[in-house]
């Protein structure tokens, strides 16, 4: 009896890349899910003490406030890994071959600069000095710059996606997967850009 090889079982070869990817994609969101399923019950406290028990609560509005810029932050991280962003893609569609690859990569890296520059740098030293200060939130008495850490933290993950999505255009290959739950696309604008040569 004979032992079947790898590439008789139609076995895929190793992707390190896409692994680490995929662990960081669970990561946000299982992270992304804590925060809106905390954000639904602070919100629905905060309905039932106000117009329920006629007794409003000092905490709900500014827990919910809080839990929304995180939200909106680490979701908007996330989106950047799938390239799910709006975007103007009439030059990628024209472009074809290495043409579109070199627009690609600087597009990648113009992400990286402005989430370098602005959302790590500039979003690190805000929470930084915000600590220093010791201003505290209204309602919570939480430290503001625990709130700031969104930005950076948000920022650390789009330079993480952009850097995987450089690496697959150095490798000529996809710059996204699919994820599970994604809906087809509808036209084929955002998957020629994502194809490794569509056009």
């Amino acid at each position: 009896m004979t032992r079947e090889t790898p590439d008789a079982k139609g076995a895929q070869p190793r992707d390190p890349l896409g692994r680490m990817i995929r662990l960081v994609d669970r990561t946000l969101e299982a992270f992304l899910v804590l925060l809106f399923s905390s954000l639904v019950v602070v919100v629905v406290i905060q309905v039932g003490s106000r117009y329920i028990f006629n007794n409003p609560t000092t905490w709900t509005e500014e827990t919910a406030r809080f839990l929304f810029i995180w939200l909106g932050l680490i979701g908007a991280a996330y989106a950047s890994g799938g390239m799910r962003h709006l975007s103007i893609d009439l030059l990628p569609v024209l472009l074809s071959g290495v043409a579109r690859r070199v627009l690609l990569m600087a597009l990648e890296l113009l992400v990286i600069g402005f989430a370098g520059a602005v959302m790590i740098r500039g979003g690190y030293s805000l929470a930084a000095r915000t600590l220093q200060t010791g201003q505290v939130t209204p309602a919570l008495h939480l430290p503001m710059g625990w709130i700031y850490f969104a930005v950076p933290i948000a920022g650390a993950f789009i330079v993480f996606y952009a850097l995987m999505h450089l690496v697959r255009l150095v490798q000529d290959r996809p710059m996204v997967e699919a994820r599970p739950g994604d809906a087809p696309m509808s036209d084929q604008t955002l998957s020629a850009t994502l194809s490794e040569d569509a056009i």
